[in-house]
């Protein structure tokens, strides 16, 4: 399936998002393999021609350079007739068509930043009197974070790393050149900065581990990407931000994104800033919680994705964070409203009762502001409502995350074994009670004992 991986992240007055390019970015003739369980990749590189460029060993996942002699959709194709091979799609470079970032970072005070508009429509004040987010770390996966800025001081966890680079500094600066050529340069200097300050406004004390997968022009690759997954996942993050976004239905980064799932990591991802219902990923993707941006009087934001696949929202218009140099600035997107979700799950995951997707997605469908009656034309494209914290932080606290109160009503009774049956026949994703999503009769036995047990 030739398409084009376009990652990266695009501005237009003010908005940052999660972005795709355009059309006119060619493949640089690297590709990646997903290899069988016990196959090698020295056979498979002999057997083709190819040669291993990076790796991702304890997944069996390789990034190799295409001979000269294979076209792009031979090596797409290799899947199909090779059982040594599970996955083979290219690798593409892509980056912001522009204007973009830094440029549209109005300015912002600390003053602001602490007393924004946000911070009262989520309750911040409220949830952070149950739980501030200790002991839960999350991964922004992103452009790098400046990890002296006074804000930040004591959250940055320790084993940050620099995919761009292949270095531990994943700290947020440029190179002074225009990496794309589109005449801007470091046009995205400060996003993953300004999107760490915000997880630490609503998640205090959470713990931010720095994986830089962009560089400051907002040039990645699906490999990147998908090695700074695995990476936050094997870190011990326990959230992972993305606020960025490809048209391409990537399976490489489908794949990181469901191995963090399984493995409880709630990974949050924005769904772009484009006022369309064209999906985009890894946001589409079903572990992933895909954000859309509200502005301060709960509407739709102008420039923001919707669709029936999104499952929150939250404030993403005129927000104030952090940016490198002891900066502060204001900016607009589907990327801020992102964090700010992550944040909520790093306060969720810290009181103790969420441990999946699956247990997030019924505190906040139980905790969400209804806004559709106020969003006319796009009722039931804006997810479960807009985020808030101080509820969800509530209902948390008084409740056994993943257990038999399935309605939510304080109780284990015959409502909710009834209710589950209900959503079992139907084969509904609200049945998976292990989370693996499938639902079956592993599951109908989890429950019966969560039901007999009253919590896990």
């Amino acid at each position: 399936m030739t398409r084009q991986l376009i990652l990266g992240l695009i501005a237009s007055v003010g908005v940052c998002a999660g972005a795709f390019g355009d059309n006119g970015d060619s493949a640089s003739n690297r590709g990646i393999l997903g290899l069988a369980p016990g196959a090698s990749i020295d056979a498979v590189n002999a057997q083709y021609g190819l040669s291993t460029i990076a790796s991702i060993p304890a997944h069996g996942i390789y990034l190799v350079s295409l001979p000269t002699t294979m076209t792009e959709l031979q090596f797409e194709q290799l899947f199909i007739n090779d059982p040594a091979i599970d996955e083979s799609e290219l690798d593409y470079e892509s980056g912001d068509p522009g204007p973009g970032g830094q440029s549209f970072f109005l300015a912002g005070s600390m003053l602001e930043f602490s007393l924004q508009p946000s911070r009262y429509s989520l309750g911040l004040s409220a949830a952070h009197g149950i739980a501030t987010g200790a002991g839960v770390m999350v991964a922004v996966v992103d452009t790098g974070v400046d990890a002296t800025h006074p804000q930040l001081a004591g959250a940055i966890a320790p084993g940050g790393y620099n995919f761009i680079n292949n270095t531990t500094d994943s700290s947020d600066v440029g190179n002074g050149l225009d990496d794309n050529n589109n005449n801007q340069i470091d046009e995205l200097l400060g996003h993953g900065t300004f999107v760490a300050g915000l997880i630490h406004m609503v998640a205090p004390d959470a713990s931010i581990l720095p994986v830089r997968v962009m560089n400051a022009d907002g040039i990645t690759t699906s490999f990147i990407v998908a090695q700074g997954i695995y990476y936050a996942v094997d870190q011990g993050a326990s959230v992972i931000n993305l606020s960025l976004g490809t048209l391409a239905q990537d399976e490489m980064i489908k794949m990181a994104s469901d191995y963090a799932a399984e493995l409880g990591v709630i990974v949050v991802s924005s769904t772009g800033n484009f006022a369309s219902t064209v999906p985009m990923f890894p946001a589409k993707f079903s572990s992933v919680i895909a954000t859309s941006a509200v502005d301060t009087t709960d509407h739709l934001a102008s420039f923001s994705n919707y669709g029936g696949y999104v499952d929150l929202t939250a404030p993403g218009v005129n927000l104030i964070s952090t940016l490198p140099g002891n900066q502060y600035g204001t900016s607009s997107g589907t990327s801020y409203a992102t964090p700010l979700v992550s944040g909520a799950a790093a306060i969720l995951k810290s009181i103790g009762s969420v441990r999946t997707r699956s247990d997030f997605r019924n505190i906040i469908n139980n905790t969400a502001v209804d806004i559709d009656g106020i969003n006319p034309g796009v009722q039931g494209e804006i997810g479960m409502g807009r985020l808030d914290v101080a509820a969800a932080a509530l209902l948390a606290s008084i409740t056994c995350g993943n257990d038999a109160d399935i309605n939510f009503d304080g109780t284990f009774d015959v409502a909710d074994f009834f209710l589950f049956v209900g959503l079992y026949a139907n084969q509904d994703s609200d049945a998976d009670f292990n989370d693996d999503k499938i639902v079956d009769v592993l599951d109908f036995f989890q429950f019966i004992q969560l039901f007999n047990t009253g919590c896990p």
